[in-house]
């Protein structure tokens, strides 16, 4: 729960300053936003040998996993380049830190997103609401519209991720399709933020 609301707020606090961190897709869960593509790689580096302590609020990386985090961190964020989505990343971690996954969900809830269905969906329209008023057929991204911060992966980066996370896993692709889609002008077509979006 905390994983997938901390990162669904850093990514809506990127795309409303303009940066493009990630870019995972979401469906409204019963308990707030939910990306699957997150949920599989969380999955591949987490410890199977976690049990949850009191409260259930601990990450539960493997140490392989941890490591993976902390160089990506130290070699990637920390990048020059980087500098303004590692501190964006940085003040979500603050906020989130101290908050449990349903204080999380509260927050996620309230925001407002453009969705549209998904191919399970018999509805055809996109529709701007909350994500609690949000239809759970449906999907969202939460993109900017002029992206003004990529973040920067270099080429080994990129291959180190595609070995760790898998062939199966979706998700260490969503930063190039939406470079691809910003590239190609599909983003302000797509699900990007709702103009009165909240900060």
């Amino acid at each position: 729960m905390k994983v997938q609301k901390s990162v669904f707020l850093a990514e809506y606090s990127a795309a409303r300053t303009d940066a493009l961190a990630f870019s995972h897709p979401y469906f409204r869960w019963k308990y707030g936003p939910f990306s699957k593509e997150l949920k599989d790689d969380y999955s591949l580096l987490s410890d199977p040998q976690f049990r949850y302590l009191e409260g259930g609020d601990q990450f539960d990386l493997s140490p392989k996993g941890s490591a993976l985090a902390d160089a990506f961190w130290f070699d990637v964020l920390r990048m020059e380049e980087n500098e303004s989505i590692r501190k964006l990343l940085e003040t979500v971690a603050d906020h989130c830190g101290s908050k449990n996954g349903w204080v999380l969900q509260k927050e996620a809830n309230k925001l407002r997103v453009r969705s549209a269905p998904s191919r399970d969906s018999a509805a055809d329209k996109e529709i701007e609401e909350t994500v609690e008023n949000t239809p759970q057929t449906y999907e969202f991204r939460v993109l900017p519209k002029e992206p003004r911060h990529i973040l920067v992966i270099p080429e080994e980066w990129e291959e180190t991720l595609a070995m760790e996370l898998q062939i199966h896993s979706e998700a260490r692709e969503s930063l190039k399709r939406a470079q691809a889609d910003i590239a190609a002008g599909r983003v302000s077509e797509g699900l990007g933020l709702p103009e009165d979006a909240e900060q």
